[in-house]
């Protein structure tokens, strides 16, 4: 939670939004449940003063795969934060998960 302050936004998709550091956590704690390794593949960054846009290719194996298989999402994120400041006040997350296998569920709309 170094990267976010302590009350960042984080918009997952269709999901609701998580706010604060505790929903955030535990969000990320259940999603490397799901998908404990996951391989980041940075495409395009692009730096202004208050926003970063990342197009990045995350690539993970399910925990309950049996066969093992790489499961690869194309994601376009937004990191939004104040002027001169470090941490996150928002992170904006898009990807298209009809691809994504049922054993995958914290990808899937609430």
């Amino acid at each position: 939670m170094k990267y976010f302050e302590s009350d960042a936004t984080l918009n997952m998709r269709d999901l609701s939004p998580l706010k604060g550091h505790k929903e955030i956590c535990d969000y990320v704690k259940e999603e490397h449940a799901q998908v404990p390794i996951i391989k980041h593949d940075i495409n395009y960054v692009h730096v202004l003063p208050d926003q970063i846009y990342v197009q990045k290719d995350s690539t993970g194996i399910a925990t309950n795969d049996p066969e093992r298989k790489e499961i690869t999402a194309k994601l376009f994120c937004v990191f939004w934060k104040k002027i001169d400041e470090d941490k996150l006040t928002s992170l904006d997350i898009y990807f298209d998960a009809s691809h994504l296998p049922e054993s995958i569920q914290m990808y899937k709309s609430k």
